[in-house]
């Protein structure tokens, strides 16, 4: 299995790992004392068969259907993985399922974290939030949702960067784009004193995203 995780990896990966990464609260007795569904039942066979915790086995396996009966069975969608240092990874921790889904292009299965009160707003050990996440590796249709159902926008990560910063970083137009027709602060700098334009100039000085920048009054670093 291949996971891209925020741009800058690209690594084989074991289901096995992944279950240490992230390490959402579902365990397979505290489903049993929870559910008696068949299904249920099924779900954590499979899981054990790859040793893999459930939820986590659900969602790499694309099974939106036994994603929402396990947390239907008491699931913590909220449960924050452990940080740890896993070797070639490097850090990990933190993260929400709702983290990793932001990164994906999975409409249904992040409305239905939403609706199950996925907490939009939880900063993993890097500071990110799923908003985070999304405006550097989602898309823009996922970006709307999280706004929408009432993610905060100018959150900072622990390298103060925040989603316009993150947006500018993957050069990607839409995702720009809305983020400023969200309301996001256009000037607003890291501790380096980088903008958003900053970022946007170090990928293409020429770009549309440069242009768009400037028209709603972007400035660089060092500028004033």
């Amino acid at each position: 299995m291949i996971v891209k995780f925020r741009g800058f990896i690209t690594l084989p990966i074991s289901l096995t790992i992944i279950s240490i990464i992230f390490s959402i609260a579902c365990t397979p007795q505290h489903i049993k004392e929870e559910s008696n569904d068949a299904k249920v039942q099924s779900y954590l066979e499979k899981a054990k068969a790859d040793d893999n915790d459930p939820l986590m086995w659900a969602l790499f396996n694309n099974k939106i259907e036994a994603i929402e009966l396990l947390i239907k069975s008491g699931c913590d969608i909220n449960k924050q993985s452990e940080v740890g240092n896993i070797r070639h990874l490097g850090k990990f921790g933190g993260h929400t399922i709702l983290h990793f889904v932001a990164t994906s292009n999975n409409k249904r299965l992040i409305k239905y974290l939403i609706d199950n009160d996925a907490n939009l707003n939880l900063q993993d050990g890097w500071g990110l939030t799923p908003l985070n996440m999304c405006s550097r590796e989602g898309t823009a249709e996922m970006l709307k949702i999280l706004i929408d159902a009432g993610s905060k926008i100018e959150i900072k990560d622990k390298k103060t960067r925040t989603a316009l910063h993150n947006a500018c970083r993957s050069d990607n137009f839409k995702k720009v784009a809305f983020l400023i027709n969200a309301g996001a602060k256009i000037n607003v700098k890291t501790r380096w004193g980088q903008t958003p334009l900053d970022y946007a100039l170090e990928k293409n000085s020429e770009s549309k995203i440069v242009k768009l920048l400037k028209k709603h009054g972007a400035t660089t670093g060092d500028s004033d």
